[in-house]
């Protein structure tokens, strides 16, 4: 079972109960991670092992990224600012990344002299980051006559649907562009981008106007972003 321990900052993902706590090495098949957030990663088995090594991948292919033996702690990934194990195996990931994303391969050694071999597919789900005149909760723009708002969605997972809405407008004309989106094919993420176009056609008008990006909200938390733009 996973419990969500949920503060202001942080998402932490907690497996209950303890690691290591029924006879057989029993892992999670799949587990997601907010990007930006941290996470901690076990297994559960009755006995307590011994030894404990996590992979990324084939521990055939390459080093255990940590390891404890005996509470002796080492690992191509040990020391790192954002990775570390606890004393009773489990990985914490800090500040998750897209990067972070990947098959974690166990290997628990037992007393018995018996080891068990389980996988947890780690994935990162984006988090919408609303950019350019939007990266505040309440902007204000003050132009002449015309200008041009622009908002991006960046690193999302999947694409996003991004839109401009007006929710209050005097004297504004208010042309909205098409969105565009780019792939970044080695992280499987979205950078999403939306524009308008605006004029005045008089002094002291205003526009508020609506930055939104959206989706399944089992998969993104929705963003919104407010500009208040007013001409001089």
């Amino acid at each position: 079972m996973v419990v969500p321990v949920i503060t202001s900052a942080w998402l932490v993902l907690v497996f209950a109960p303890s690691a290591f706590a029924g006879v057989q090495l029993s892992c999670p098949s799949n587990i997601g991670i907010e990007k930006g957030h941290n996470a901690t990663i076990g297994c559960n088995t009755s006995e307590p092992p011994t030894e404990v090594l996590w992979y990324v991948g084939s521990p055939s292919s390459t080093n255990p990224i940590l390891s404890l033996d005996n509470n002796l702690k080492s690992g191509t990934l040990y020391g790192s600012s954002r990775f570390d194990i606890k004393s009773n195996g489990e990985v914490i990931i800090s500040n998750a990344q897209i990067e972070d994303e990947a098959v974690y391969t166990v290997v628990a050694f037992f007393a018995t002299g018996n080891y068990e071999v389980g996988n947890i597919n780690a994935s990162i789900k984006g988090m919408p980051l609303i950019a350019r005149c939007s990266s505040c909760s309440n902007c204000s723009l003050q132009i002449n006559r015309t200008g041009q708002l622009q908002c991006t969605v960046t690193e999302s997972r999947p694409k996003v649907p991004l839109r401009l809405e007006i929710r209050r407008s005097k004297h504004l004309q208010f042309t909205t562009g098409e969105s565009t989106s780019q792939k970044n094919e080695k992280l499987g993420t979205w950078d999403t981008s939306t524009s308008a176009k605006y004029s005045f056609d008089a002094c002291g008008g205003f526009a508020d106007i609506r930055c939104l990006a959206q989706d399944d909200i089992n998969l993104l938390h929705r963003k919104d972003s407010y500009i208040r733009v007013t001409s001089g």
